[in-house]
């Protein structure tokens, strides 16, 4: 019952839209009409003739209505139709057998019209031979601007599409490429996570275990979200905790940390695994290859239209420039890889040293609230 209401409804709107649409189309031709009729008026008046002048418009009436009736017919083949490289002159002949047939049904018809409608009632025969004299070469020109102008149409069209799968095209593949750099980064920091947990093996087996069961939770976490290119900083710091902990039960008191992120940006989209790239990279040069005590600084704050993180260590020193430095490691140099596919080059990542020790890794993205986040961590952190 309610699908019969509801066709009920649209009937009247559907007539609607066809009857503005053939309103519309019968003023142009109108419209058309009038100003010839016009030029027809101004041409009496410079050079007067026997003809009244009510009359002008009426001829124009008959001549340019006649070609509206026959127009949709080249409008229609136009569309059916199309000029191609296989097909053109098999069309070419059937558009120009058409607009023949069509001509000489529109100049019949005038000759008709003007028989009935002129008060001197020309014979037939004189209306027609007027009207072959008069509109010939004109029906014909309007069947073939009408053709061209679908086929104008076409070929705007198939560019617009052509645009359209081109930039889906460019999005998969940027998709695509972002992923495979994304999936690169999960074995990478297994593999870093295990092989802490076999070195406390021999001598923490306590500390191995509970080592174990932070990176099943981190990694239960991180793999669900595994569809998602950003998430909001809230989340991606909570699971930076889950990973700090990891890292501090691996080295103990040589480690400390610190965190300063401004409340006002938990809202805003990061990359997925940006702070654990960058914290492990710190980790690895840092308190990984040299003796001694360390601490990873983490702060992120914003910066005008720009959402700035900077990830820092005390025992560590670029011997070499950035260039040759991200080149050397996947962490980073993925890293780079992603922020340039997923922000189009307004994002930078650069690396300087501190004084009078220490590396500091500041990436720069735009500022954006993230509209719809991945499920909430707590979820998974019970």
């Amino acid at each position: 019952m309610a699908h019969t209401v509801h066709e009920r409804r649209a009937t009247p709107l559907a007539l609607h839209n066809k009857a503005v649409l053939w309103l519309s189309y019968m003023s142009i031709w109108t419209l058309v009409a009038a100003l010839l009729a016009g030029q027809s008026y101004l041409g009496h008046r410079v050079n007067p003739s026997q003809r009244p002048l009510d009359s002008y418009f009426l001829v124009e009436l008959e001549v340019w209505y006649t070609r509206a009736v026959f127009s949709p017919v080249a409008v229609w083949l136009a569309l059916r139709y199309r000029f191609q490289a296989c097909n053109w002159v098999r069309v070419l002949c059937l558009q120009l057998s058409v607009s023949v047939v069509l001509d000489a049904l529109a100049l019949l018809v005038m000759a008709t019209l003007r028989h009935w409608s002129e008060p001197s009632r020309p014979s037939f025969g004189d209306a027609l031979k007027q009207s072959i004299s008069m509109h010939t070469a004109l029906n014909f020109l309007v069947y073939w601007v009408l053709v061209g102008l679908v086929h104008l149409w076409h070929y705007y069209n198939d560019a617009r599409q052509e645009e359209v799968r081109s930039a889906s095209l460019q999005g998969e593949l940027a998709e695509a490429r972002l992923t495979v750099l994304k999936a690169q980064l999960h074995p990478h920091f297994l593999f870093n996570a295990l092989h802490s947990v076999a070195t406390l093996l021999h001598e923490d087996v306590h500390a191995a275990e509970d080592l174990l069961l932070r990176l099943s939770s981190l990694l239960r976490t991180m793999l669900d979200d595994t569809h998602f290119q950003e998430i909001s900083l809230r989340r991606e710091i909570l699971i930076l905790d889950w990973h700090l902990g990891i890292e501090r039960v691996r080295y103990g008191d040589r480690l400390t940390t610190k965190t300063q992120v401004d409340e006002s940006v938990l809202d805003c989209a990061v990359p997925h695994l940006i702070l654990q790239t960058l914290v492990e990279n710190a980790i690895r040069h840092g308190i990984g290859k040299h003796p001694g005590k360390d601490e990873v600084g983490v702060n992120v704050r914003r910066d005008g239209d720009s959402l700035k993180i900077e990830v820092t260590n005390t025992n560590s020193v670029l011997l070499v420039s950035q260039q040759e430095t991200l080149q050397q490691g996947i962490g980073l140099s993925n890293m780079q890889s992603r922020l340039r596919e997923l922000y189009n080059g307004k994002s930078s990542l650069l690396l300087t040293n501190l004084t009078p020790r220490g590396v500091s890794v500041t990436v720069s993205l735009p500022l954006r609230r993230l509209a719809q986040d991945a499920p909430a961590v707590s979820e998974y952190l019970r």
